[in-house]
């Protein structure tokens, strides 16, 4: 689909297509090659994308969602990873009143509600150690998976990656709502105690 850059990066085929249009455009305009008077209209109307927005650097991936924890789904067998948040492990526990709950399968059941059985979109960027796609996903009227579990306190916003959903994080834990009704360890924290 596509050649290996540095770093074991691929850049995608149409990516190539788009440079080669590009460089015949100068090399044209260089040795005063006049061109067709609507080549521009054409060369505007050709889509590009492909699956990917190639020249934005994005993947953009469509389909029904499995969900496997609070921050990370399946859409026909590609890992995804809600970018710029952490949810609780499904083995973590979170303590609400002085007793435990499993704070990791309620953020789970959460993201299920959020999607439930709708097409989910999400735009990925890049991707982490494990080949999961780093993506913020949506759902329905456009609404914004990645933060839903951050404002609603299933999940803490990475401020380690991104400050994206900072704000959302403050309106959470201002609020009480989710895990920030009780005493919880910060999941990237639990998940180095594991290891």
């Amino acid at each position: 689909m596509g050649r290996v850059l540095k770093y074991g990066r691929k850049r995608p085929f149409v990516l190539d297509i788009a440079l080669a249009m590009a460089v015949g455009v100068v090399i044209g305009a260089a040795v005063h090659v006049s061109l067709p008077a609507n080549f521009m209209v054409w060369l505007s109307r050709i889509d590009l994308s492909v699956g990917r927005s190639s020249l934005a650097g994005t993947e953009t991936i469509t389909g029904p969602a499995v969900v496997i924890d609070g921050d990370t789904l399946s859409i026909h067998g590609r890992r995804i990873r809600l970018h710029a948040i952490d949810a609780p492990e499904l083995s973590q526990n979170c303590t609400l009143n002085g007793s435990s709950y499993s704070c990791g399968y309620e953020s789970k059941r959460y993201l299920e509600s959020l999607i439930a059985g709708r097409t989910v979109t999400c735009h990925s960027r890049d991707t982490d150690k494990y080949g999961r796609a780093l993506a913020t996903c949506f759902v329905g009227e456009g609404a914004d998976l990645n933060a839903r579990m951050v404002e609603s306190g299933q999940a803490i916003a990475y401020l380690y990656f991104s400050r994206a959903y900072a704000g959302q994080q403050s309106d959470a834990r201002d609020a009480r709502r989710g895990i920030w009704k009780g005493e919880f360890t910060e999941p990237y924290q639990y998940r180095k105690r594991m290891r």
